[in-house]
């Protein structure tokens, strides 16, 4: 059942709930693989500064305009869901999960 919501603020554009439930999964996937390859975070100061190297790097591809399009996209979501993958880190590493 595809369940969707309109977002105002992103031009009447509607949402998939469907959608956000496969980029979090991806987010997830995304985050327990750099857990693999590293290690938790030990301080709010490390986690602030691989989450602005992530940031950084997307910035960087945004800027690039001389990739093609599909090739840029692609780039884009890849660093896109690495700086969600971090932001996810610190939550999950330093957060009690409640708001």
């Amino acid at each position: 059942m595809k369940q969707s919501i309109l977002d105002p603020g992103m031009c009447k554009r509607e949402i998939s709930l469907q959608k956000l439930e496969d980029l979090i999964h991806i987010i997830r996937d995304e985050y327990l693989d750099s857990r693999k390859k590293n290690k938790p975070f030990c301080s709010y100061h490390e986690a602030y500064a691989v989450l602005k190297e992530e940031v950084d790097e997307l910035w960087e591809t945004i800027k690039f305009k001389e990739l093609g399009d599909e090739s840029r996209k692609t780039t884009i979501f890849s660093e896109a869901k690495q700086v969600a993958a971090m932001a996810l880190g610190i939550m999950y590493e330093f957060g009690d999960g409640e708001e």
